[in-house]
């Protein structure tokens, strides 16, 4: 199993509905992967974050604020058939969008949200003790539409 994370940053002090007592909005992240064996983005889960209105202290600026979120990804499939001199190089694709679940369409971009593909390398791993334990991650920010990427 391999932990994917994801990295946002919250750019504005306001417009998450609602401060930190308040149930204030998600951020959700949905994750693709493409192991470039010929079946493109595969939908790997979905996962978000709270956030809320945070006003910056005066007179000094605190935003962008930063968040991280984790999903387990399962890359064992991919590695069956690879020695361990063989670099696995995926892309990864992270969906952003805030107050409403990603689509489980890796080309879909939403309103209010972001799209960002990264190409990583997996760290091999003994294929006589298992699986690995990595991470991936994006960056992105919050709360704009995706045509500001």
């Amino acid at each position: 199993m391999y932990p994917a994370g994801s990295g946002s940053q919250c750019e504005e002090a306001f417009g998450y509905s609602g401060g930190l007592c308040s149930t204030g909005s998600q951020e959700f992240v949905r994750f693709f992967v493409d192991y470039h064996d010929g079946a493109g983005f595969q939908d790997a889960g979905v996962t978000s974050f709270k956030v809320a209105d945070i006003p910056d202290p005066a007179p000094q600026t605190k935003h962008p604020l930063h968040y991280m979120v984790y999903l387990f990804l399962n890359d064992e499939a991919h590695r069956r058939f690879t020695n361990c001199d063989t670099a696995i190089i995926p892309t990864v694709r992270a969906v952003l969008s805030w107050n409403t679940v990603p689509s489980p369409d890796p080309n879909d971009i939403p309103h209010f949200g972001n799209v960002v593909n990264a190409d990583i390398q997996l760290k091999k791993t003994d294929h006589h003790l298992g699986g690995s334990d990595q991470r991936i991650g994006h960056s992105g920010k919050t709360g704009y539409p995706a045509t500001d990427r």
